[in-house]
């Protein structure tokens, strides 16, 4: 067996299948670059949020919800006892995954860390109107 060569300097960390969070926690971003020597600072700022691409995929987490929802008030109105109750196992299964989709974002949002609380506004009424959460 040959012996593996390292190419990370002293001090680095090198990402591997057991790395931990905590290891990344000891990463200096003020020394971070990608391979091209962009450092992680410069990098990080000239992210922009694109919320036009965020909007095209939470609403159609809304429709689904809308959809699931009036699928459960026509099945207890139009299905025998039996098919009501497995619809409704159906239905409390796709509504929380949906609602988990949706929840997804607010994680996202919070990433974005905006200190403009008027950025989060259309996120927090898109995102919270169902459950009153909000980011910001």
């Amino acid at each position: 067996m040959e012996p593996v060569i390292s190419t990370v300097a002293p001090g680095e960390i090198e990402a591997s299948a057991t790395t931990t969070a905590s290891d990344f926690d000891r990463i200096e971003k003020r020394t971070l670059a990608d391979r091209h020597g962009v450092p992680f600072r410069e990098f990080k700022v000239a992210l922009k949020p694109r919320f036009v691409k965020v909007w095209l995929d939470l609403l159609p987490g809304h429709a689904a919800l809308a959809v699931i929802l009036a699928g459960a008030v026509w099945a207890q109105a139009a299905l025998p006892r039996a098919a009501v109750v497995a619809a409704a196992a159906l239905g409390a299964l796709l509504i929380g995954y949906t609602l988990a989709y949706i929840e997804l974002f607010f994680h996202e949002a919070a990433h974005y860390n905006s200190g403009d609380a008027s950025a989060c506004v259309g996120g927090n009424v898109a995102l919270g109107l169902g459950d009153g959460d909000g980011v910001g």
